[in-house]
């Protein structure tokens, strides 16, 4: 399937609304971002390509990080269709050079089982890829089972004066790009040969 990168700040109001719906579909009402505007934190979007984005029933959101789009939200309408469209985002986008994405629960589990989808197992490669500030900590799960759909690759924590405060069990997938991203225009980069559009 081909997809389509958007920024949201180009989006109206209407559809940042539509997709605020979605997101509070996908995360629940209690989740971090309590109203439209909130998800422009992550300026970048991709949704499967379609002139109409209004009539979208999935979508990703991303950061640009130095060494890639770090994809940090997947959202569908509920529908069967919109969860799994969702999945086949995250999987598509995850296959190209220079994403990746930190993943927990049933979604680490579905994308461990698609053979395309490769996981990132080098504790530096993670640490890199995350720029952890000195309040954050990487440690691997040295029980961790591949094939445990409750086991995950390792704990992302979070410290606050030397304090643990919150502790999340996660793990990497993406295809790195590894010379960094050398060119990029708002939402659309490219790593070495391979452009985003």
């Amino acid at each position: 399937m081909d997809y389509k990168i958007f920024n949201s700040a180009e989006l109206s109001e209407e559809i940042m609304e539509k997709l605020f719906l979605m997101y509070s579909k996908s995360y629940g009402v209690t989740s971090w971002f309590k109203k439209p505007v909130d998800l422009q934190k992550y300026a970048c979007g991709v949704i499967f390509n379609t002139d109409d984005i209004s009539s979208v029933n999935a979508f990703l959101m991303f950061q640009v990080r130095k060494f890639g789009n770090k994809l940090s939200l997947g959202c569908h309408d509920g529908s069967d269709d919109g969860k799994k469209k969702s999945i086949r985002l995250r999987i598509e986008m995850l296959q190209k050079p220079g994403w990746y994405a930190e993943t927990s629960g049933k979604v680490s589990w579905i994308l461990r089982k698609h053979i395309p989808t490769k996981m990132i197992r080098d504790i530096h490669t993670i640490k890199t890829l995350l720029d952890l500030p000195e309040n954050e900590a990487i440690k691997i799960n040295d029980t961790f089972k591949f094939d445990d759909m409750e086991s995950n690759y390792y704990v992302h924590e979070f410290y606050e004066d030397g304090n643990l405060v919150y502790k999340n069990d996660e793990t990497m997938f993406g295809t790195i790009c590894f010379n960094g991203i050398h060119h990029e225009t708002g939402c659309h980069r490219s790593c070495t040969d391979n452009v985003y559009k």
